[in-house]
């Protein structure tokens, strides 16, 4: 698989050619990149809505150079939201207050207009938001050192709805499960990991089953497992 993790780079999770609830889209990125090499960084960001919306003079000239060629405004729009990095750099939705609660100002970038519902302040409140979840993400993560510098293996590479790799330290090693499909898939595990007797510290649905050699992921789930 070829996935780009870097911040200007289109989210590591649409690379795949998948759409999904916006929740369980974030979700999944994270679990792509939080057990990989590297400093980890988590940034938000939407869909703009019109070219105007836009500040990049790179993204002004493609537009340009899009119409002279016979395209139009709302085809170059589409492509713009897939390729610009302008939809990671929109203000961070504080809270429900005007502006997002992140400047009494003029905001120098648009406002998603979902701030009132999607903010740090409900979020906050929300024990199964996506803010929460990636603090137990990163949680997980500095607890085991295996996920920092352990090796790394990848298994099933031709499988394009999941992303299975493997990080071993000493001798723990852990298990990443990422499924990108909007069905239930059946994950096997690869020879020599036991589902259950790993300990599974990190999954985004609750009642994750699994038999020895396999379990049914449903549509976007991931889990990872570690054994000590």
């Amino acid at each position: 698989k070829s996935i780009k993790l870097n911040f200007a780079a289109l989210r590591a999770v649409l690379q795949t050619g998948h759409r999904m609830p916006a929740g369980n889209e974030r979700v999944s990125g994270g679990h792509i990149s939080f057990a990989l090499f590297g400093g980890l960084f988590f940034l938000g960001g939407s869909v703009l809505d019109d070219l105007e919306d836009f500040k990049d003079v790179v993204t002004f000239n493609n537009a340009k150079l899009f119409k002279r060629f016979g395209f139009s405004d709302e085809f170059y729009l589409k492509v713009a939201n897939k390729t610009s990095r302008e939809n990671s750099r929109t203000p961070v939705q504080w809270s429900a207050k005007k502006n997002a609660g992140f400047t009494k100002g003029i905001p120098w970038f648009s406002i998603n207009k979902n701030y009132k519902t999607v903010n740090r302040d409900t979020e906050k409140k929300d024990p199964d938001s996506i803010l929460n979840y990636y603090k137990k993400l990163l949680k997980v993560r500095k607890a085991n050192p295996v996920l920092v510098y352990g090796d790394y293996k990848e298994y099933d590479k031709k499988n394009k709805d999941l992303f299975v790799y493997e990080r071993r330290l000493g001798d723990v090693k852990a298990l990443v499960v990422t499924s990108f499909s909007d069905s239930r898939e059946t994950f096997h595990a690869p020879k020599g990991f036991d589902l259950r007797k790993g300990e599974l510290v990190l999954q985004n649905y609750k009642n994750a089953k699994a038999k020895k050699d396999k379990c049914t992921l449903r549509p976007y789930e991931t889990r990872v497992y570690l054994w000590k």
